[in-house]
């Protein structure tokens, strides 16, 4: 079976058809836009083995959805528009006793004299730092509206999700820690 946010995930899942060169498939219309999907193969849920668009699934226990692209948009990588970088880096954190993993985002020709906003993208529970840029592809979306001139330049930090720690001292390490040393190593 198939599925996927085109089955509403629980709601209902898709029967796929076994061709008599062995592939399992199915046929959809699909609008535009980025989609994510798993397999259900004897009652289990299974990213797609043939598909290397996989990401996380946000239950947090290392199991992987795919995902895959229909038709053009803004997250496709365009040649005509500079971009920015993304790297990831570690911030210690008192209130959790680690040190918490971070992507950030700098937008193209990053002016260190500057001052830019910040946007702190929140992941769900246990999700990793590189989900908003890996399968959200903010990169490419960042890159494209910068080009087309629809946002000014903004800095973009994503931190791990919570995990096996209470709320209160993952808000903490947000609010009194990474918001607080963000701006000693950033121009924010």
């Amino acid at each position: 079976f198939l599925i996927g946010e085109m089955t509403r995930w629980r709601d209902e899942k898709l029967a796929m058809r076994r061709d008599p060169d062995g592939f399992w498939r199915i046929a959809l219309r699909l609008r535009s836009g980025q989609w994510f999907y798993k397999f259900e193969i004897d009652g289990e849920w299974l990213a797609d083995p043939g598909n290397p668009l996989r990401a996380e699934d946000g239950i947090g226990y290392g199991n992987d959805h795919s995902f895959l692209f229909v038709g053009e948009g803004d997250w496709q990588v365009r040649s005509d528009v500079a971009r920015g970088e993304s790297f990831a880096i570690a911030v210690p954190s008192r209130a959790l006793g680690r040190a918490v993993p971070v992507t950030i985002y700098l937008p193209p020709g990053l002016d260190r004299r500057a001052d830019y906003p910040l946007l702190l993208l929140l992941h769900g529970h246990a999700m990793r730092a590189n989900q908003w840029s890996r399968n959200g592809c903010l990169p490419a979306y960042m890159g494209n509206l910068l080009g087309e001139g629809a946002v000014k330049p903004f800095i973009v930090a994503m931190p791990a999700g919570h995990d096996d720690v209470d709320m209160t001292r993952y808000g903490r390490f947000l609010a009194e820690e990474l918001l607080v040393w963000l701006p000693r190593v950033l121009p924010v």
